[in-house]
């Protein structure tokens, strides 16, 4: 099993996404992902493979669940959804990898890995979900 994360950040009055070259699909973005230590837990591997392949600290609640990306003859990948608390300039593969955060807005002109792209559009209907749940449960004045 392998975990990653959906990084936002706030910026300008709009969210970014972070996202990392890939090393095996030249030309193509994807999320920061790797595989889950013996002794790490799926948040904890999710975290360190950020700030490895994109130099981002973040922080993850523990309250959400993520978005699972099954995929046939692949490791299933665990992604979190979370904040970016700190942007490095430094970081293990600043040398091998290009970041990019990109606002939501602009998402759809960026070359996206398809489980990247799958993985953002499940958190986005969700978040889409859980708000319209809301506001259909609340009490208006």
């Amino acid at each position: 099993m392998k975990a990653g994360t959906i990084a936002f950040r706030k910026r300008h009055r709009s969210f970014e996404i972070c996202l990392i070259s890939s090393h095996t699909h030249q030309g193509y973005f994807t999320l920061p992902k790797g595989n889950i230590g013996t002794k790490e837990t799926p948040a904890d591997a999710a975290r360190r493979e950020s700030f490895e392949e994109a130099g981002i600290s973040l922080f993850i609640n523990r309250a959400d669940t993520p978005i699972i990306w099954p995929k046939s003859g692949a490791k299933t990948t665990l992604y979190f959804p979370a904040i970016i608390r700190t942007t490095h300039h430094i970081w293990p593969e600043k040398e091998t990898r290009d970041r990019l955060f990109v606002p939501l807005r602009k998402l759809h002109k960026i070359a996206l890995r398809p489980s990247a792209n799958q993985a953002i559009l499940r958190l986005l209907h969700r978040e889409a979900h859980n708000a319209s749940d809301a506001l259909d449960n609340s009490s208006w004045i």
